[in-house]
């Protein structure tokens, strides 16, 4: 294709194991030598979403441009290593190498797909760059380019070649799921909030296409006796005819009605199974499509990731008849059509690591619910429970049981945030590590006993009796002590602090003390207290936690 592009796909697939056999290769010559200068770049970058990246560089500067923008220079002054550069070496594509052509690991593998790989024998300017950047040229360079070199593709069928338009390369497509399940409007928009999704519009003949063709795989499973079939996130209740989308209230510039629409008097639409859209009782229950940004996923919370790109999960088309949640890295999320309960499963392994048969069959495993271990995973045995989550809320939000996000500083602040009212469930301050905590004393500094200090005012002399020899006082007598053991949650930044509750000032230990030469051994407490300063900063759950809003 003159002005189409080769497409390199390397090792997609949910169920691929992966390989360190797959690879594009293309052979220069010989070893030049492994030459680096300067940090390597971060990148912020997201499953099946195109990005364009360049690097220009002479023996003085190096300048990095993402996007087709300058993303840093990366640095500017000589070189290290040999200039000019010695076009000597091998290229692989899809593996990184340790050493000529080989020493892969199948742990730093490359999964997706790659285009207009190109070398230039001179420096690009930025006027080049965006041009590639906006799909607006070619871009294939004169010493090596993807489109017309001839690679050595090692591990087919895993290794796909395909040609596409170069604009198709700056076209996002928009992400709809469709779910096969029947909700009113109403309902609809809550299930694909909890997604932090919207109702799908589709906005282009093309995206509509898409959305019923994937419709088309549950004609017969949504209102099977009904040709209206799935939601769509627009109205006309603001103005007869004109449509606005739901969540944005902009106008829709993209409609397919037909030409004699006789639902028009409804202030709700729904596509139907020709594809062509008509208006709709709200009331009614259909199935749902909700549409995911490519930038948005779910963090599931509770197992031992070690780190916080392995919690991300995107919803995806269909596995066993209902959509699906991929992990980052080798987990997924899926339902079993015989077991008729959610698992997690290990796609490298190909085991159930978890499953759970508390979510309701016509719902998904999204909010907070029990699963059960199936095989040993974060040190947990066969048969063990654990809480997990699954919804989109960030590290700095709380996530409701329903999968409802709302800010940290509503946890436990007396009042109902969640619609489930689970934002005021285990509210207590005090964290304990076990049941001897509260009778066994903290130790002292560097393991030495703990140091007691107390302090006595006298507030008042209230009687003094010269036949009995006795007086009557009043005053304040304080313990002051450090307990390191402590760990406190859901502190407010108030005037007066946190209030601790009676059960929560049980879980502190407290010396016990003893007043002597009182007359008749007794005394009367007219009040006391407990208050406990923090001396360290707060700092939040670690990310695998499933309560954030501590």
């Amino acid at each position: 294709m003159k002005d189409g592009v080769r497409v390199l796909s390397l090792q997609r697939g949910v169920w691929l194991v992966p390989s360190e056999y797959v690879y594009a290769r293309y052979n220069f010559s010989r070893d030049a030598g492994k030459e680096q200068s300067g940090p390597l770049p971060r990148w912020t970058v997201v499953p099946e979403l195109w990005r364009h990246v360049c690097h220009t560089y002479s023996d003085s500067t190096y300048t990095l441009y993402w996007e087709g923008k300058v993303s840093e220079v990366v640095f500017s002054g000589r070189l290290q290593g040999s200039w000019p550069v010695m076009m000597n070496g091998t290229l692989v594509l899809g593996q990184e190498q340790d050493n000529l052509g080989g020493g892969f690991d199948r742990n730093q593998i490359f999964r997706g797909d790659l285009a207009q790989i190109s070398l230039w024998d001179r420096v690009l300017s930025s006027r080049d760059v965006v041009g590639m950047a906006e799909c607006r040229a070619v871009g294939r360079g004169n010493l090596f380019s993807s489109d017309t070199v001839t690679f050595e593709l090692h591990g087919d069928p895993l290794v796909q070649v395909s040609w596409h338009n170069l604009s198709t390369l700056c076209q996002t497509k928009e992400h709809n799921v469709v779910f096969p399940e029947e909700r009113s409007l109403q309902e609809a928009r809550t299930f694909c909030r909890r997604f932090n999704a919207t109702l799908a519009v589709p906005t282009t003949q093309q995206d509509n296409q898409r959305l019923t063709d994937q419709l088309g795989l549950f004609k017969n499973v949504c209102v099977p006796t009904a040709q209206w079939k799935l939601w769509l996130g627009i109205t006309d209740n603001i103005e007869d005819g004109v449509w606005r989308d739901l969540q944005t209230n902009s106008l829709i510039t993209y409609l397919n009605f037909p030409p004699l629409n006789a639902g028009s008097s409804y202030t709700c639409a729904s596509m139907k199974t020709d594809g062509f859209w008509d208006g709709d009782r709200c009331t009614n229950k259909r199935c749902v499509a909700c549409h995911f940004d490519h930038t948005d996923f779910l963090y599931l919370r509770g197992l031992c990731f070690d780190n916080n790109f392995r919690m991300r999960f995107r919803v995806q088309d269909h596995i066993n008849g209902r959509p699906f949640f991929r992990g980052y890295n080798s987990y997924i999320i899926i339902w079993g059509n015989e077991s008729r309960e959610w698992q997690l499963l290990d796609t490298i392994t190909n085991q159930t690591l978890l499953s759970t048969s508390v979510v309701p069959q016509d719902d998904y495993p999204i909010g907070k619910h029990r699963w059960i271990v199936q095989e040993v995973v974060c040190g947990r045995s066969k048969g063990d429970e654990l809480l997990l989550s699954l919804a989109p809320c960030e590290d700095h939000l709380f996530t409701c049981n329903s999968g409802d996000c709302i800010q940290d500083h509503l946890r436990c602040d007396f009042r109902y945030d969640c619609a489930d009212g689970s934002d005021e469930v285990n509210c207590g301050v005090i964290e304990m590590l076990d049941d001897l905590q509260r009778q066994l004393p903290p130790t002292g500094q560097q393991g030495t006993f703990l140091s007691v200090a107390p302090s006595f005012t006298l507030t008042r002399i209230a009687d003094v009796d010269d036949i009995y020899m006795a007086i009557t006082l009043e005053f304040r007598l304080t313990f002051t002590w450090i307990d390191e053991r402590l760990r406190l949650r859901y502190l407010k930044v108030k005037k007066n602090g946190t209030i601790l509750s009676e059960a929560d000032a049980e879980k502190v230990w407290r010396p016990q003390y003893q007043l002597v030469n009182l007359e008749g051994g007794q005394k009367q407490v007219l009040s006391q207290s407990l208050v406990v300063r923090s001396a360290l900063n707060g700092t939040r759950p670690h990310y695998n936690n499933v309560d954030m809003g501590q």
